[in-house]
């Protein structure tokens, strides 16, 4: 499962960061969504006192649509949102689901638009998704403590919803790496990220595939290589495979 196995690009980039889990918190990969609905200032100005229900409204749809694949809302910052896919429950598919409710929360916020008595442009959030490591866990002091992540990894992906256009939904190299069987995507190539050193390879989503290719582990995250010299432990492992695939359970 992808939040068991840890990719050596995610190892280096713990290495250059010298990320050291503290007492009480766990270092885990995990797919991290800051989704923002741009002009939310022009709606307050609009709505006034009443624009409280349009924004519980329009949080409930984005909680909906993450909740629906698994992930978990982090926290609502204003019109904004931060959602986690891999912690605190993991799946091996994480970023293609973060993925999926990316493109549920535009769907469902531009349906919200269509049926709000507004004057401005339709509602289209602009989104960031980012994969790599955060510590999680309990995070804050005293009555404000409360399980949260924090990383790099978090503040990429905020720094690519910022470069979203309204629409957009823009992801990190790893994320693409291990979605592109999966989904379609324009690349943006390098782009500097405001706060980041050096750049980023970025990469806009388009659609999910209409006939999604099989993930194969390493070759997803292309690493993959040949296998030298274990031609006998392989043989076992498959045996032992097909041993518990007919019902024969075995440690």
């Amino acid at each position: 499962a992808f939040g068991l196995y840890v990719p050596s690009d995610i190892v280096r980039t713990l290495i250059q960061q010298g990320i050291d889990p503290k007492p009480g918190g766990e270092l885990r990969p995990i797919t991290v969504i800051f989704a923002d609905l741009p002009g939310f200032t022009q709606l307050t100005e609009e709505y006034g006192a009443d624009v409280a229900p349009f924004l519980t409204e329009f949080l409930t749809l984005a909680t909906k649509a993450i909740h629906a694949e698994g992930g978990t809302v982090d926290k609502f910052i204003g019109d904004a949102l931060l959602a986690l896919f891999g912690a605190p429950v993991a799946h091996e598919d994480d970023p293609d689901r973060a993925l999926r409710a990316a493109l549920d929360m535009i769907a469902r916020t531009a349906r919200l638009g269509e049926r709000t008595s507004h004057s401005g442009s339709p509602l289209l959030l602009h989104i960031g998704i980012n994969t790599g490591p955060v510590v999680t866990g309990g995070l804050g002091i005293g009555a404000a403590k409360s399980y949260s992540v924090t990383g790099d990894t978090v503040n990429t992906a905020q720094r690519l919803q910022s470069l979203a256009a309204p629409g957009e939904v823009l992801v990190g190299e790893l994320t693409h790496r291990l979605t592109r069987h999966a989904f379609s995507y324009e690349s943006l190539g390098d782009v500097v990220l405001r706060g980041k050193a050096g750049s980023v390879l970025v990469h806009r989503l388009d659609a999910p595939l209409p006939a999604p290719r099989a993930a194969r582990g390493l070759e997803a995250l292309g690493l993959s290589a040949p296998i030298i010299g274990r031609g006998a432990e392989l043989n076992r492992m498959l045996a032992s495979l097909d041993q518990a695939c007919g019902g024969s359970a075995q440690l």
